[in-house]
């Protein structure tokens, strides 16, 4: 008795199922590698321009990303995070 993978035509089946798969699993890692890598590069240009944007608006830079610059009212810092923030 044959087992279904002995027969030439399933054997075929099989390896083209295998390399299609392995393909998309690669071609999936190399897109998730090079958005991880590309998302990683924060220039100095971008984070002057959202302290110059957050300033202009009369408030602080809460946080920039590559994608966003969000800004906080003065009146929003805390009293426990004077102590990191510097005088003008």
């Amino acid at each position: 008795m044959t087992q279904p993978y002995e027969n030439p035509d399933n054997k075929l089946v099989l390896v083209i199922g295998s390399t299609i798969a392995k393909s998309v699993l690669y071609i999936c890692c190399t897109v998730v590698a090079c958005m991880w890598v590309s998302s990683c590069q924060l220039e100095d240009a971008i984070i002057a321009s959202c302290e110059n944007s957050c300033h202009g608006y009369g408030s602080h830079m809460e946080s920039v990303t590559t994608r966003e610059c969000v800004c906080s009212p003065i009146q929003a810092i805390e009293p426990a995070q004077d102590m990191w923030v510097l005088p003008k």
